[in-house]
């Protein structure tokens, strides 16, 4: 199971996702508001008084009353005592209980004032159905009444209508109007911006949630430690993702390893070539050959570079040397291997040959030819370093090391290939000629840090 770091770096490299579901959110919300029906509103305030009639006492003992009383009266003006004689006075195509729906009352904890907003499709619907709510409130209050002088009030029972709770007296308490039901001039839901913001809002949180579910599901390798494990070979060396076109430091700084483990593995065995091959088109691998090439030149080997990448050649572009004649030639019958081939400026050890032309790549590395070729270059070079391609496209790889039964160096690019391809991989080249290790490239800045400080304590250890 992925870590919470892997699904969060995961979810990061499908930003594509995120911003796409964020736009397709934003349209959406601008769609919705066009397509939205506008919604109107009319406010008013209303306050339970006690009639100037009453005695002082009693006009202070119903004044507590009718403050205690808020939330009865609250319910009140939306119970269906009130909004049933709205909906026949107005012959309203709804119910009470839908109708309560669009009816907001805000209520003083301290007071018996009341805030009555009402919702409808026009400014003049709201309006009169909140001066209708209030006409019939007004013809209510008197049912939920003021008890006699010097008896405490009786609160209603919860879950039950306040008739069943009030007392049968004549009551002094009536409705005073304090601001009568206004009318909008403009629709009260929400703007363009609004709601383009909210439809971009939940498209930022359903493309955050993708991303993350595609990085769950996701079986391809996303650390360094995933790939030496599926391998089950040593990592020679990472390569950090490229951070531009012209970014040459993020395969030098693995060179020297990699070069370290070809010596390694030509002086534990009688073989002088190794191969690099790559689990998909990655052109770090022929740069990894090139530069590994250069750098035991530079220590006093003889090396040779051969491009057997016939159908993806790199090799004469890194050099900067002719593409033909080449090995295509020479296992086709066109050229002599004595005849290809030119050096590298600066490297006066270092003998480059090409990839050359090949129509038909397959049978070209199938043959005889490449065997015998690949011995007579052994037999003048103390490494031959041979680029056979990716994995990719064809088995082209895998021919190679059959026919030369070198050990192989798999570069293998994190995030785009999967543990089984690695561990088929991995196999085949142990089979045929061995394996020295795996290279992972485009390795994220924060998964090298990590995988440094495991080589770190793993050699303090070893």
């Amino acid at each position: 199971m992925k870590s919470s770091g892997q699904l969060v770096s995961g979810a990061a490299r499908r930003w594509v996702v995120i911003v796409v579901c964020l736009l397709l959110g934003a349209l959406g919300g601008w769609l919705a508001h066009l397509v939205a029906a506008p919604q109107y509103q009319s406010s008013s305030q209303a306050l339970v008084v006690i009639d100037s009639l009453a005695t002082p006492s009693d006009r202070l003992a119903g004044s507590g009353y009718v403050a205690s009383m808020g939330s009865a009266y609250a319910e009140a003006v939306v119970s269906p005592g009130v909004l049933d004689t709205v909906i026949a006075q107005l012959a309203l195509p709804t119910d009470a209980t839908e109708l309560a729906h669009r009816v907001q009352v805000d209520r003083d904890a301290s007071s018996p004032l009341l805030g009555i907003t009402v919702t409808a499709e026009t400014a003049e619907l709201a309006q009169q159905v909140n001066q209708a709510i209030l006409d019939r409130f007004a013809e209510v209050v008197p049912t939920v009444i003021t008890p006699p002088s010097g008896v405490p009030p009786v609160e209603p029972a919860p879950g039950q209508p306040v008739s069943q709770n009030s007392q049968t007296v004549p009551s002094t308490a009536s409705v005073q109007v304090l601001t009568p039901p206004t009318l909008a001039t403009r629709a009260s839901g929400p703007t363009t911006f609004v709601s383009v913001l909210a439809g971009a809002a939940a498209g930022l949180v359903v493309g955050i949630g993708v991303a993350l579910w595609l990085a769950a599901v996701d079986r391809r390798l996303s650390t360094v430690t995933e790939v030496g494990r599926a391998a089950d070979a040593p990592v020679l060396a990472l390569v950090r993702r490229r951070r531009g076109e012209r970014d040459d430091d993020a395969v030098a700084g693995s060179v020297h390893a990699v070069a370290r483990a070809v010596l390694s593995a030509t002086a534990s065995s009688e073989a002088s070539t190794v191969l690099f091959a790559s689990t998909s088109d990655l052109p770090a691998a022929s740069e990894l050959v090139a530069g590994v090439a250069e750098s035991l030149s530079r220590r006093g080997s003889r090396v040779i570079a051969l491009d057997a990448a016939l159908r993806r050649a790199r090799l004469h572009r890194l050099f900067g040397i002719a593409k033909s004649p080449g090995l295509g030639d020479v296992l086709e019958g066109r050229a002599e291997l004595r005849e290809t081939g030119a050096g590298v400026a600066g490297f006066p050890a270092l003998r480059a040959i090409p990839a050359g032309e090949s129509e038909h790549p397959s049978d070209a590395l199938l043959s005889t030819g490449l065997a015998a070729s690949v011995a007579d270059l052994a037999q003048v070079a103390d490494v031959v370093l041979v680029d056979a391609g990716d994995l990719d496209r064809s088995d082209d790889a895998l021919s190679v090391a059959q026919a030369t039964g070198a050990p192989a160096v798999l570069v293998v690019g994190l995030g785009s290939v999967t543990a089984a391809r690695v561990r088929r991989y991995a196999s085949a080249f142990a089979d045929r000629g061995g394996l020295v290790g795996v290279v992972v490239v485009d390795v994220p800045v924060s998964e090298a840090r990590r995988a440094d400080a495991a080589f770190v304590r793993a050699e303090a250890v070893g």
